[in-house]
């Protein structure tokens, strides 16, 4: 833990600051424009909400499993309340020296696989906070690699990144250990070895947190509801977790205390019922409400951060025998059973694992998953189990788009639902699955469609997932459009298609395709030219 000395972490040397306060790097929304208008009036469909003016009936298919229903109007916003997060979709982000110079910010599968670079080198960057909407704050210091010889004495300061990188903003010119609340709202820091703070990320103004006398910090969780702070404190030779009021009132009140068992990060589960608080080569669980105290749980070797899984059932930590065998582990609660998820042949510390993502924005003005408007939308829901696909697309002529459900093929091993989208000209389209929520587009900017007449959407009857976008050209003449087939197992498509996509997003047919089958049972595509 820092104190207000000269301090050698993991081989990084710097001077942790005695009486710095924290001071924001400018308050206010600052800059021109205007905020975007949502059109339209509230939208609801399933766990489909958003604003939008509906223009004519909804259309809808269905197999035992799956109702397909599709809308066209205009849609100026669309959220997504995600009833059934998967743990898969989750990312655990850490500070390593993968990349080479400095120690950046990573973000790893769960399994510790697929690392992804998230800030760039050339900066020492530690304690990464992640919530609910992708923002990470976290702790930064300029200068790139310390050497042996000469070490680096700087003063830490709190940065905000994207979890995908972007927006790259300095929060406060001083602070270390900063914790987010779910909704990125704000976020509690250290100003200085012994005073907390709590930021707002709208306007950087920070509350001043008091705290018992003659206390130093050893650690900061600020619940996942952003009411409460909770900090792991040193007073002389006397170890406890105290409970604080996140807008600096009354009402602080001691947690635990641990004595002379000397304790240093806390976290606090995804659920705020609970926190687990390290103690040298143990972990402590404390109840939030009660105070009551889980047997430790044994480290491997001595740890310098840990988090929990989204689930709330795993902890990750960073823990190593030496600064160059530091890695991540994970175990189940109450489990003494690590295992390491990453490389023994980098520096990994400070893990923080990524919270569920429970809406997501699908069109926004700002811009959303699937664009930022438009003139139709298709969902599919499970009966049991939510929404499991969407598919979005925009038109210059709102007015000229009509969709069709084509109908399903009764007897089929798997009863697919397939929709026809006709338009003058559709400019955008994008889809998404829930086995993991990313928007691929099919018509649009960077594809190799720029535009289409229509569309042909094919959902999985069991799924509920989609597994073919086919873009075609072609007028509304009898004879112009696709025709849909069925024989036996596999459904067949004719027409001029401009591309073939896949359910992963793959473009089988980025020259295009006059056919194309569809194995219901397997959903493998095959395309003749």
């Amino acid at each position: 833990m820092r104190e207000a000395a000269l301090i050698l972490r993991k081989g990084i040397c710097y001077l942790a600051f005695a009486a710095v306060v924290a001071a924001g790097c400018g308050g206010g929304s600052g800059g021109g424009g205007t905020t975007p208008v949502e059109s339209g009036t509230p939208f609801t469909s399933g766990e489909l909400s958003g604003r939008a003016a509906v223009t004519n009936p909804p259309v809808s298919t269905s197999s035992q499993n799956v109702i397909g229903t599709a809308f066209s109007g205009n849609f100026s916003i669309l959220k997504l309340r995600e009833l059934n997060p998967s743990l898969t979709e989750t990312r655990i982000v850490a500070t390593t020296n993968l990349f080479g110079s400095g120690a950046g910010l990573v973000s790893f599968a769960i399994d510790g696989t697929d690392p992804v670079k998230i800030t760039p080198t050339g900066a020492i960057d530690l304690f990464p906070s992640v919530s609910g909407n992708g923002k990470i704050v976290f702790e930064r210091l300029f200068g790139g690699p310390v050497g042996a010889v000469k070490p680096l004495l700087i003063t830490p300061s709190i940065w905000m990144i994207g979890t995908d990188g972007s927006g790259l903003t300095q929060m406060a010119g001083a602070g270390v250990l900063p914790s987010i609340d779910y909704a990125g709202d704000k976020f509690a820091f250290l100003t200085d070895s012994s005073h907390i703070g709590v930021m707002q990320v709208s306007n950087k103004a920070v509350t001043d947190i008091p705290l018992p006398t003659n206390t130093s910090i050893r650690g900061v969780a600020l619940s996942p509801d952003g009411t409460t702070v909770y900090a792991s404190l040193q007073n002389g030779a006397d170890y406890f977790v105290q409970s604080l009021p996140a807008n600096g009132g009354a009402g602080s009140y001691l947690l635990k205390d641990f004595g002379a068992t000397g304790i240093d990060n806390i976290a606090i589960a995804p659920n705020g019922t609970e926190l687990a608080v390290l103690a040298g080569i143990q972990i402590y669980r404390i109840g939030t409400g009660s105070g009551d105290t889980s047997s430790p749980v044994n480290l491997l070797f001595p740890a310098t951060g840990l988090s929990y899984s989204a689930d709330g059932k795993k902890l990750v930590v960073s823990m190593g025998s030496g600064p160059i065998s530091d890695g991540l582990y994970t175990a189940f609660l109450d489990s003494s059973a690590w295992l390491r998820i990453t490389s023994t042949t980098s520096t990994t510390d400070d893990p923080s694992w990524t919270p569920f993502i429970k809406d997501r924005t699908l069109i926004a003005a700002a811009g959303g998953m699937l664009g930022t408007h438009a003139g139709g939308v298709i969902q599919a829901q499970r009966a049991i189990g939510g929404t499991s696909s969407v598919v979005a697309f925009d038109v210059t002529t709102p007015s000229s788009v009509v969709i069709t459900a084509q109908p399903t093929s009764r007897g089929a091993v798997a009863d697919n639902l397939v929709f026809s989208v006709d338009a003058d000209n559709i400019i955008k389209l994008a889809y998404a699955n829930a086995s993991q929520w990313r928007g691929i587009r099919a018509i649009g900017s960077s594809t190799p469609v720029l535009s289409a007449n229509g569309c042909l959407v094919s959902i999985d009857g069991v799924t509920g997932e989609v597994i073919s976008v086919l873009p075609f050209s072609g007028t509304r003449a009898a004879g112009s459009r696709p025709v849909v087939t069925d024989a036996g197992t596999t459904r067949t498509f004719s027409g001029t298609f401009l591309a073939v996509y896949d359910k992963d997003g793959k473009n089988l047919a980025p020259n295009g395709a006059s056919t194309v089958k569809l194995d219901v049972t397997s959903g493998a595509l095959s395309v003749t030219r």
